[in-house]
């Protein structure tokens, strides 16, 4: 595809002489800024040929419509920037623009430039709860219901989190009644009546 050009109609060219700017259409790539702590949670790219890569899901909004396409990570470039201490993955979507099939589940063409936010799959965390964030008090506490129906206030140890929830790794038994409604004062011992109770 010509994203630019840089003569036109009449104009006398030499050797060497700018004719535009073309990028190819068989796949594309996106570059992926990692923390330390993001590339910790995946599976690291092994410099063999039958690793494994990690998939790549890339969400973007079109037309106000939210799209997805299908990717995979291809390569580490290997350095760290010096401005964000990222690490870049490379995630690569074959056919963009669909010329050859359908670019994405819903049949949208990736643009070249669109910003787009991505979600890796990552490794499988074993023994751990997950807590909605707004249920993880100041202190990495959370609030318990026992079996008097008392508010318990509990440390707990989370391993990391995401937008959504935080994942518990210590501190918290099968079968714990955790409190996540919104509470004006949190008191050790004071009386609850937990959703659905006859009392």
């Amino acid at each position: 595809m010509v994203s630019a050009k840089t003569v036109d109609i009449g104009r006398y060219v030499t050797v060497a002489t700018p004719l535009g700017e073309i990028f190819a259409i068989d796949s594309a790539e996106v570059r992926l800024p990692l923390t330390e702590k993001d590339l910790a949670r995946i599976d690291l790219i092994k410099h063999s040929g039958n690793a494994e890569l990690p998939a790549v899901t890339l969400n973007a909004t079109v037309a106000s419509q939210p799209v997805q396409w299908s990717a995979k990570v291809v390569r580490s470039e290997g350095v760290v920037d010096q401005l964000n201490r990222s690490q870049y993955l490379v995630a690569q979507i074959n056919d963009p623009y669909g010329v050859v099939g359908s670019a994405t589940d819903n049949g949208s063409p990736l643009l070249m430039g669109t910003f787009v936010r991505a979600e890796i799959v990552g490794k499988t965390i074993n023994n751990v709860y997950a807590v909605p964030r707004h249920a993880l008090m100041e202190g990495n506490k959370v609030a318990l219901v026992d079996s008097q129906k008392r508010l318990r206030l509990t440390s707990v140890e989370s391993s990391h989190g995401d937008d959504q929830f935080y994942y518990v790794n210590a501190g918290l038994v099968d079968g714990a009644e955790i409190i996540v409604s919104a509470m004006g004062a949190a008191i050790e011992g004071m009386l609850v009546r937990p959703v659905g109770s006859a009392n």
